[in-house]
């Protein structure tokens, strides 16, 4: 048990890593819009956004055998090979699924639901993923 809150808390943070620097990238682009100020687009960044990320941990595993977050971080943790390709599937999944549940919410939930979907689940997705692949991985 302490070990896989150990393992989820050592995961966590390299995740936030690089998310954050992914995110900076990203975010820089599609910034740069004049379509700024539509409530559409405002609603559809963040699913582009989760879509993109989603695209980056698949193609990480394509071009590094063990994915991104064992590049920056992983030696540290000795975990095997199998342990590091699962984490970066499940983190593609989280983020893929994260882009369907806000395309869905912003064209099913008014404007202020959304803001709170927005706030709320994905902080909450990516702040409980890293501890159930530590549970279910580790």
């Amino acid at each position: 048990m302490r070990r896989n809150l150990l393992l989820g808390l050592a995961l966590y943070w390299r995740l936030l890593v690089v998310s954050l620097a992914l995110a900076a990238v990203i975010l820089f682009s599609l910034l740069s819009t004049p379509a700024m100020a539509d409530v559409t687009y405002i609603k559809l960044k963040p699913t582009v956004l989760y879509a993109l990320f989603g695209l980056v941990w698949l193609a990480s595993l394509l071009a590094l055998p063990n994915g991104i977050v064992y590049v920056v971080w992983g030696k540290r943790l000795n975990l095997p090979t199998q342990f590091w390709r699962k984490f970066t599937v499940a983190l593609a999944v989280l983020f893929f699924t994260l882009a369907l549940a806000n395309l869905l919410a912003a064209y099913l939930l008014p404007l202020e639901s959304w803001l709170q979907f927005k706030l709320y689940v994905p902080s909450a997705a990516i702040l409980v993923a890293p501890f159930v692949a530590a549970a279910l991985f580790g």
